[in-house]
C-alpha cells in the first residue's frame, strides 16, 4: 500500500572531509517534496558499484515515489527526512518522465541509516 507523505529532501553536493577531500554528501538544506511511499519487507538487493568494482548487498526497506515538479535531481548520495528516521538512497533513483513530458517522479529505493541519525536537518 502506498501511503501520501512530504518528506524533506536532501540533494547531493561535494563537501570536504577532515581531511580536505571532495566528497558527496547529502546536502545541509532540504526540500519538502511530495510523495508516496511504500514500506517494503526488508528485501535484498544488489546495487553495482562504480567500473570494475564489486557488487554490494543491501536491504531495501521502503520504496519513495517522489514527485518529479517539486524534486531536484537526485543521486546514490542523497537522502530524505521521513517517519523520523533519515533515509538514504540504495543505489541510483530512476527518473521517469511520461512520453509527452508533462509528468516526472523519481523512485527510489531506500532504507534506513543510522551513520546519518545525527546529520543536521532542514528547519
Amino acid at each position: 500500500m502506498l501511503y501520501p507523505h512530504t518528506p524533506i529532501v536532501y540533494p547531493s553536493e561535494y563537501r570536504s572531509d577532515s581531511d580536505g577531500n571532495a566528497v558527496r554528501w547529502p546536502s545541509l538544506e532540504g526540500v519538502p517534496v511530495p510523495a508516496n511511499i511504500q514500506p517494503h519487507a526488508s528485501a535484498v538487493t544488489t546495487v553495482e558499484a562504480g567500473k570494475g568494482g564489486p557488487s554490494q548487498q543491501t536491504r531495501v526497506e521502503a520504496v519513495a515515489y517522489l514527485s518529479g515538479t517539486f524534486c531536484p535531481a537526485l543521486d546514490a548520495y542523497a537522502a530524505l527526512d521521513w517517519d523520523g528516521w533519515r533515509w538514504v538512497m540504495v543505489g541510483d533513483p530512476i527518473d521517469h518522465q511520461s512520453p509527452d513530458g508533462t509528468l516526472r517522479m523519481w523512485r527510489a529505493e531506500i532504507r534506513r541509516d543510522r551513520a546519518l541519525a545525527d546529520a543536521p536537518r532542514h528547519g
